[in-house]
């Protein structure tokens, strides 16, 4: 999975420094997150982070398509 995040933000990047900028640093509090969790519950949230993550990056990455940036 981190590696389909990973080819995502470097589509990002292309399109949009900043907003990739600020993908890749949520990215990696999420990724801190998981090494650091403790219990289920922690992995719970993390995959619910992740799910939304993956959203918002595939939101970010259809907006600069149709504004055309490249």
């Amino acid at each position: 999975m981190g590696v389909l995040f990973i080819t995502q933000l470097k589509v990002v990047k292309k399109k949009n420094m900043t907003v990739s900028k600020s993908f890749s640093q949520r990215f990696e509090l999420v990724v801190d997150k998981y090494h650091n969790r403790n219990d289920y519950e922690d992995v719970y949230e993390v995959f619910e982070e992740l799910l939304k993550f993956r959203e918002e990056l595939e939101e970010a990455i259809q907006e600069g398509t149709q504004l055309g940036l490249s």
